[in-house]
Protein backbone atom coordinates (compact mmCIF):
# COMPACT_ATOMS: atom_id res chain seq x y z
CA UNK A 1 0.00 0.00 0.00
CA UNK A 2 1.30 3.41 -0.91
CA UNK A 3 2.87 5.48 1.85
CA UNK A 4 4.06 9.07 2.03
CA UNK A 5 7.69 8.01 1.64
CA UNK A 6 7.04 6.21 -1.65
CA UNK A 7 8.46 7.42 -4.92
CA UNK A 8 5.87 9.38 -6.90
CA UNK A 9 4.54 8.08 -10.18
CA UNK A 10 3.72 10.97 -12.54
CA UNK A 11 1.24 10.12 -15.27
CA UNK A 12 1.24 12.26 -18.38
CA UNK A 13 -2.12 12.62 -20.16
CA UNK A 14 -0.96 14.15 -23.41
CA UNK A 15 -4.09 15.36 -25.13
CA UNK A 16 -7.45 13.61 -24.48
CA UNK A 17 -9.95 15.51 -26.68
CA UNK A 18 -8.20 18.90 -26.55
CA UNK A 19 -7.24 20.48 -29.87
CA UNK A 20 -4.43 22.75 -30.97
CA UNK A 21 -6.84 25.69 -30.99
CA UNK A 22 -6.89 25.48 -27.20
CA UNK A 23 -3.14 24.99 -26.96
CA UNK A 24 -0.77 24.63 -29.94
CA UNK A 25 1.43 22.37 -27.80
CA UNK A 26 -1.16 19.56 -27.92
CA UNK A 27 0.35 16.62 -29.85
CA UNK A 28 -1.66 14.82 -32.55
CA UNK A 29 -0.17 11.94 -34.59
CA UNK A 30 2.44 9.33 -33.61
CA UNK A 31 5.45 11.53 -34.36
CA UNK A 32 4.26 14.43 -32.19
CA UNK A 33 3.15 12.04 -29.45
CA UNK A 34 6.55 10.36 -29.37
CA UNK A 35 8.44 13.67 -29.27
CA UNK A 36 6.17 15.02 -26.55
CA UNK A 37 6.36 11.83 -24.48
CA UNK A 38 10.17 11.84 -24.66
CA UNK A 39 10.22 15.39 -23.28
CA UNK A 40 7.85 14.30 -20.50
CA UNK A 41 10.08 11.32 -19.69
CA UNK A 42 13.04 13.65 -19.30
CA UNK A 43 10.93 15.77 -16.91
CA UNK A 44 9.93 12.82 -14.69
CA UNK A 45 6.93 11.03 -16.25
CA UNK A 46 6.86 7.25 -15.81
CA UNK A 47 3.26 6.46 -16.82
CA UNK A 48 1.98 7.50 -20.25
CA UNK A 49 -1.57 7.92 -21.50
CA UNK A 50 -2.47 9.08 -24.99
CA UNK A 51 -5.12 8.74 -27.68
CA UNK A 52 -4.74 7.59 -31.25
CA UNK A 53 -5.38 10.81 -33.19
CA UNK A 54 -5.07 11.85 -36.80
CA UNK A 55 -1.72 13.51 -37.43
CA UNK A 56 -3.26 16.38 -39.40
CA UNK A 57 -6.73 17.03 -38.01
CA UNK A 58 -6.39 15.59 -34.51
CA UNK A 59 -9.54 13.52 -35.07
CA UNK A 60 -9.91 10.58 -32.71
CA UNK A 61 -8.91 7.21 -34.19
CA UNK A 62 -10.53 5.24 -31.38
CA UNK A 63 -9.78 1.69 -32.50
CA UNK A 64 -6.67 2.25 -34.60
CA UNK A 65 -4.14 -0.01 -32.89
CA UNK A 66 -1.61 0.77 -35.66
CA UNK A 67 -1.46 4.42 -34.59
CA UNK A 68 -0.73 3.39 -31.01
CA UNK A 69 1.91 0.88 -32.08
CA UNK A 70 3.54 3.47 -34.34
CA UNK A 71 3.78 6.00 -31.51
CA UNK A 72 5.27 3.46 -29.11
CA UNK A 73 7.80 2.31 -31.72
CA UNK A 74 8.87 5.93 -32.33
CA UNK A 75 9.07 6.52 -28.58
CA UNK A 76 11.39 3.55 -28.11
CA UNK A 77 13.48 4.54 -31.10
CA UNK A 78 13.97 7.88 -29.37
CA UNK A 79 15.40 6.17 -26.31
CA UNK A 80 12.37 5.51 -24.11
CA UNK A 81 12.59 2.41 -21.89
CA UNK A 82 10.92 -0.62 -23.45
CA UNK A 83 9.11 -1.30 -20.17
CA UNK A 84 7.58 2.18 -19.83
CA UNK A 85 3.99 1.61 -18.63
CA UNK A 86 1.31 3.15 -20.83
CA UNK A 87 -2.32 2.68 -21.72
CA UNK A 88 -4.64 3.80 -24.55
CA UNK A 89 -8.17 5.16 -24.57
CA UNK A 90 -11.41 3.68 -25.89
CA UNK A 91 -14.75 5.10 -27.06
CA UNK A 92 -16.57 4.00 -23.91
CA UNK A 93 -17.63 0.71 -22.35
CA UNK A 94 -21.42 0.97 -22.46
CA UNK A 95 -24.56 -1.17 -22.41
CA UNK A 96 -25.46 -2.82 -25.67
CA UNK A 97 -21.86 -2.97 -26.88
CA UNK A 98 -19.72 -5.99 -25.96
CA UNK A 99 -16.46 -5.10 -24.21
CA UNK A 100 -14.66 -7.09 -26.89
CA UNK A 101 -16.00 -4.54 -29.40
CA UNK A 102 -15.47 -1.31 -27.45
CA UNK A 103 -11.93 -2.41 -26.56
CA UNK A 104 -11.13 -4.36 -29.72
CA UNK A 105 -7.92 -2.42 -30.33
CA UNK A 106 -6.49 -3.55 -27.00
CA UNK A 107 -6.34 -7.18 -28.12
CA UNK A 108 -3.59 -6.75 -30.75
CA UNK A 109 -1.80 -4.24 -28.49
CA UNK A 110 -1.78 -6.75 -25.63
CA UNK A 111 -0.32 -9.39 -27.95
CA UNK A 112 2.17 -7.14 -29.72
CA UNK A 113 5.58 -6.27 -28.25
CA UNK A 114 4.50 -2.75 -27.25
CA UNK A 115 4.35 -3.35 -23.52
CA UNK A 116 0.61 -2.80 -22.97
CA UNK A 117 -0.28 -3.96 -19.46
CA UNK A 118 -3.19 -1.74 -18.37
CA UNK A 119 -6.78 -1.01 -19.36
CA UNK A 120 -8.65 1.97 -17.91
CA UNK A 121 -12.30 1.94 -16.90
CA UNK A 122 -14.53 4.51 -15.18
CA UNK A 123 -16.41 2.83 -12.34
CA UNK A 124 -20.17 3.23 -11.99
CA UNK A 125 -22.73 5.50 -13.63
CA UNK A 126 -23.09 9.29 -13.48
CA UNK A 127 -24.19 12.42 -15.38
CA UNK A 128 -21.20 13.46 -17.47
CA UNK A 129 -22.13 16.73 -19.17
CA UNK A 130 -19.76 19.66 -18.71
CA UNK A 131 -21.26 22.93 -17.52
CA UNK A 132 -20.13 26.19 -19.07
CA UNK A 133 -20.37 28.92 -16.41
CA UNK A 134 -20.04 31.67 -19.03
CA UNK A 135 -23.25 30.59 -20.76
CA UNK A 136 -24.79 29.00 -17.66
CA UNK A 137 -25.71 25.95 -19.70
CA UNK A 138 -24.91 22.28 -19.79
CA UNK A 139 -22.96 21.59 -22.96
CA UNK A 140 -24.52 18.14 -23.51
CA UNK A 141 -27.40 17.85 -21.02
CA UNK A 142 -28.34 14.35 -22.18
CA UNK A 143 -24.89 12.86 -21.57
CA UNK A 144 -24.84 10.03 -19.04
CA UNK A 145 -22.09 7.47 -18.53
CA UNK A 146 -23.70 4.14 -17.73
CA UNK A 147 -21.74 1.16 -16.42
CA UNK A 148 -23.91 -1.53 -14.79
CA UNK A 149 -22.26 -4.04 -12.49
CA UNK A 150 -22.76 -6.83 -15.02
CA UNK A 151 -20.83 -4.87 -17.65
CA UNK A 152 -18.01 -4.24 -15.21
CA UNK A 153 -17.80 -8.00 -14.63
CA UNK A 154 -17.51 -8.42 -18.41
CA UNK A 155 -14.70 -5.85 -18.48
CA UNK A 156 -12.83 -7.71 -15.73
CA UNK A 157 -13.11 -10.94 -17.67
CA UNK A 158 -11.69 -9.20 -20.73
CA UNK A 159 -8.74 -7.90 -18.71
CA UNK A 160 -8.05 -11.33 -17.21
CA UNK A 161 -8.11 -12.92 -20.66
CA UNK A 162 -5.49 -10.48 -21.96
CA UNK A 163 -3.35 -10.06 -18.81
CA UNK A 164 -4.30 -6.38 -18.39
CA UNK A 165 -4.31 -4.55 -15.05
CA UNK A 166 -7.60 -2.61 -14.58
CA UNK A 167 -7.06 1.11 -13.89
CA UNK A 168 -10.15 2.20 -11.96
CA UNK A 169 -11.56 5.71 -12.33
CA UNK A 170 -13.46 6.89 -9.23
CA UNK A 171 -15.75 9.83 -10.01
CA UNK A 172 -17.96 9.61 -6.95
CA UNK A 173 -17.24 8.42 -3.39
CA UNK A 174 -19.86 5.69 -3.73
CA UNK A 175 -17.81 4.11 -6.50
CA UNK A 176 -15.36 2.96 -3.83
CA UNK A 177 -18.15 0.77 -2.42
CA UNK A 178 -18.65 -0.68 -5.90
CA UNK A 179 -14.97 -1.61 -5.97
CA UNK A 180 -15.19 -3.26 -2.54
CA UNK A 181 -18.11 -5.37 -3.74
CA UNK A 182 -16.23 -6.31 -6.92
CA UNK A 183 -13.35 -7.54 -4.78
CA UNK A 184 -15.76 -9.70 -2.76
CA UNK A 185 -17.19 -11.09 -5.99
CA UNK A 186 -13.71 -12.00 -7.17
CA UNK A 187 -13.98 -9.82 -10.27
CA UNK A 188 -11.00 -7.75 -9.13
CA UNK A 189 -7.86 -8.82 -7.32
CA UNK A 190 -5.22 -6.74 -5.53
CA UNK A 191 -3.13 -4.82 -6.07
CA UNK A 192 -5.64 -2.19 -7.14
CA UNK A 193 -4.80 0.91 -9.15
CA UNK A 194 -7.29 3.75 -8.66
CA UNK A 195 -7.64 7.31 -9.87
CA UNK A 196 -9.75 9.95 -8.13
CA UNK A 197 -11.40 12.22 -10.70
CA UNK A 198 -12.18 15.85 -9.96
CA UNK A 199 -13.35 18.53 -12.37
CA UNK A 200 -13.88 22.25 -12.68
CA UNK A 201 -15.75 21.71 -15.94
CA UNK A 202 -18.20 18.94 -15.00
CA UNK A 203 -20.45 19.20 -11.90
CA UNK A 204 -20.09 15.59 -10.74
CA UNK A 205 -18.61 14.21 -7.54
CA UNK A 206 -16.98 16.49 -5.00
CA UNK A 207 -15.56 19.94 -5.83
CA UNK A 208 -11.79 19.99 -6.48
CA UNK A 209 -10.68 21.04 -3.00
CA UNK A 210 -7.89 19.43 -0.94
CA UNK A 211 -10.28 18.69 1.94
CA UNK A 212 -12.48 16.69 -0.44
CA UNK A 213 -9.53 14.61 -1.60
CA UNK A 214 -8.72 13.98 2.06
CA UNK A 215 -12.30 12.81 2.57
CA UNK A 216 -12.13 10.40 -0.39
CA UNK A 217 -8.81 8.98 0.74
CA UNK A 218 -10.21 8.50 4.26
CA UNK A 219 -13.23 6.72 2.82
CA UNK A 220 -10.96 4.53 0.70
CA UNK A 221 -8.96 3.62 3.81
CA UNK A 222 -12.22 2.49 5.45
CA UNK A 223 -13.91 0.74 2.54
CA UNK A 224 -10.74 -0.89 1.18
CA UNK A 225 -8.94 -1.40 4.49
CA UNK A 226 -6.07 -3.85 4.15
CA UNK A 227 -6.28 -3.98 0.35
CA UNK A 228 -3.00 -3.39 -1.48
CA UNK A 229 -3.55 -0.36 -3.67
CA UNK A 230 -1.97 2.58 -5.48
CA UNK A 231 -3.96 5.72 -6.18
CA UNK A 232 -3.67 8.85 -8.31
CA UNK A 233 -5.42 12.21 -8.35
CA UNK A 234 -6.64 13.81 -11.57
CA UNK A 235 -8.54 17.03 -12.23
CA UNK A 236 -10.06 18.62 -15.30
CA UNK A 237 -8.85 22.19 -14.96
CA UNK A 238 -6.01 24.11 -13.30
CA UNK A 239 -7.20 23.05 -9.83
CA UNK A 240 -4.97 20.00 -10.20
CA UNK A 241 -2.29 22.19 -8.65
CA UNK A 242 -4.43 22.75 -5.55
CA UNK A 243 -4.99 19.00 -5.22
CA UNK A 244 -1.47 17.85 -6.02
CA UNK A 245 0.12 18.87 -2.74
CA UNK A 246 -2.58 17.16 -0.69
CA UNK A 247 -2.23 14.01 -2.81
CA UNK A 248 1.51 13.92 -2.26
CA UNK A 249 1.12 14.43 1.49
CA UNK A 250 -1.46 11.62 1.64
CA UNK A 251 0.75 9.13 -0.20
CA UNK A 252 -0.84 9.45 -3.64
CA UNK A 253 0.48 9.85 -7.15
CA UNK A 254 -0.21 12.50 -9.78
CA UNK A 255 -1.74 12.70 -13.23
CA UNK A 256 -1.10 15.90 -15.18
CA UNK A 257 -1.28 16.97 -18.81
CA UNK A 258 -2.83 19.18 -21.42
CA UNK A 259 -5.62 16.67 -21.97
CA UNK A 260 -7.00 17.56 -18.56
CA UNK A 261 -5.86 21.16 -18.23
CA UNK A 262 -8.01 22.79 -20.92
CA UNK A 263 -11.75 22.43 -21.51
CA UNK A 264 -12.38 20.82 -24.87
CA UNK A 265 -16.06 21.73 -25.17
CA UNK A 266 -15.55 25.52 -25.35
CA UNK A 267 -12.76 28.01 -25.88
CA UNK A 268 -10.53 28.70 -22.91
CA UNK A 269 -10.72 32.17 -21.41
CA UNK A 270 -8.41 34.80 -22.94
CA UNK A 271 -5.08 34.91 -21.18
CA UNK A 272 -5.22 31.26 -20.09
CA UNK A 273 -1.71 29.90 -19.82
CA UNK A 274 -0.69 27.34 -22.41
CA UNK A 275 2.06 25.16 -20.97
CA UNK A 276 3.64 22.11 -22.54
CA UNK A 277 3.09 18.65 -21.17
CA UNK A 278 6.74 18.47 -20.15
CA UNK A 279 6.38 21.71 -18.18
CA UNK A 280 3.43 20.27 -16.30
CA UNK A 281 5.34 17.06 -15.51
CA UNK A 282 8.33 19.10 -14.34
CA UNK A 283 6.07 21.16 -12.06
CA UNK A 284 4.64 17.95 -10.57
CA UNK A 285 8.16 16.59 -10.02
CA UNK A 286 9.19 19.83 -8.29
CA UNK A 287 6.18 19.61 -5.97
CA UNK A 288 7.15 16.05 -5.08
CA UNK A 289 10.71 17.12 -4.32
CA UNK A 290 9.45 19.89 -2.04
CA UNK A 291 7.61 17.26 -0.01
CA UNK A 292 10.54 14.87 0.18
CA UNK A 293 9.16 12.30 -2.23
CA UNK A 294 11.43 11.25 -5.11
CA UNK A 295 10.09 10.76 -8.60
CA UNK A 296 9.60 7.07 -9.41
CA UNK A 297 11.80 5.26 -11.88
CA UNK A 298 10.13 3.12 -14.55
CA UNK A 299 10.85 0.03 -12.44
CA UNK A 300 9.32 1.66 -9.35
CA UNK A 301 6.30 2.76 -11.37
CA UNK A 302 5.73 -0.76 -12.66
CA UNK A 303 5.91 -2.11 -9.11
CA UNK A 304 3.43 0.51 -7.86
CA UNK A 305 1.06 -0.36 -10.71
CA UNK A 306 1.27 -4.09 -10.05
CA UNK A 307 2.79 -4.82 -13.45
CA UNK A 308 5.17 -7.70 -14.08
Amino acid sequence: MSGVADAVVIEGALHELVGKAANPNVPYGPEEVADDALACLAAGMTLLHFHARDATTGAQRWHDDAVYADAIARLRAGGAPADLPWYPTYPGVRPGVPVTESMAHLVPLARAPVGLGMAAIDVGSFNLSPYNPATQRFVSPGSVKVLPHALFEEFCGFCAAHALRPYLGVYDPGHLRHIAAYLEQGWLAPPLVLKFFFSEYHPYGLPPEPRNLEFEVGLMDTVLAGVDRTWFVQCYGPSIWRLAGAALDLGGHLRVGLGDYHPWEWDAEPGTDRPTNAEMVARAAALAAERGRPVASVAEARKALGLA
